[in-house]
């Protein structure tokens, strides 16, 4: 490439330059709600995060791994149902979508806590 094919090149990307620059300048700084500092919120998540296990570890004193994921789903459903109350909206009336909700259920929520429950109970932590 010559010095000729060069600036001919960077020629024609200078206008999309400056449109993306000029798009990156009108982006809220602010999407969805998200703010700046990140720190305490992450910290509170992971703080969360961890107690579930332990949480987990100490179910499992009196209850089988199937009671401790039933038990997570249960007050997690509670959690949401009330959250939903609260700001009055109204749960799905579609069975087709109900089924969706239940099969992913299974597959993200009720499984994994029955397999770390069995997980606590077979290896020590």
């Amino acid at each position: 490439m010559g010095l000729d094919d060069h600036l001919l090149f960077v020629g024609s990307i200078r206008p999309l330059v400056h449109l993306i620059r000029a798009r990156l300048l009108l982006r809220p700084r602010y999407r969805c709600g998200v703010k700046k500092n990140w720190l305490a919120p992450y910290i509170a998540l992971g703080t969360v995060w961890g107690c579930s296990f332990i949480f987990i570890k100490l179910g499992l004193e009196f209850l089988t791994p199937v009671g401790v994921a039933f038990g997570r789903t249960l007050l997690g459903a509670l959690a949401l149902i009330t959250i939903s109350l609260i700001k009055k909206v109204p749960l799905i009336r579609d069975r087709k979508i109900w089924a969706h909700l239940c099969v992913v259920a299974m597959l993200l929520n009720v499984i994994p806590g029955v397999l770390f429950g069995v997980a606590e109970t077979r290896f020590a932590t």
